[in-house]
């Protein structure tokens, strides 16, 4: 269960920049000043096709990854408190066997720190996104 909770941590750590990166190179967000700028009537074509595109006012792209963003966060919350609940099991059924209260204790760290890389990255790349778009 550790090995499983470290590995999905690393996972959710650094698959979450990536989807910031990805958001970045959008045309909304390259050509955003251009597009602003310029007079209607002498749009270049990216001006127009971005704005097509657009999903209530927002960005196909960083609306993708915004929902993608969510998706992982969800599973990796759901994961992270399953592993405090598994914890609590362990450290209940150790009856004071220190390798077994030990154990648990340091689950229930890789939880708590999966909860918060979590909260951070989750904080973060909102932050870009809002940015970018």
């Amino acid at each position: 269960m550790k090995r499983l909770l470290l590995i999905f941590t690393a996972l959710v750590t650094l698959l979450t920049p990536s989807l910031a990166v990805a958001g970045s190179a959008s045309a909304v967000g390259l050509f955003g000043d251009v597009c602003k700028n310029a007079p209607a009537d002498n749009r270049p074509d990216v001006c127009t096709d971005t704005q097509s595109q657009d999903v209530n006012g927002e960005n196909p792209i960083i609306h993708i990854i915004s929902i993608a963003l969510n998706v992982i966060s969800i599973i990796a919350g759901i994961m992270a408190v399953i592993g405090l609940i598994v914890a609590g099991l362990r450290f209940v059924t150790a009856n004071g066997d220190p390798s077994g209260a030990k154990s648990a204790r340091e689950t229930v760290v890789y939880s708590l720190v999966g909860i918060i890389v979590i909260v951070v990255s989750q904080s973060i790349i909102g932050f870009v996104l809002n940015r970018i778009g």
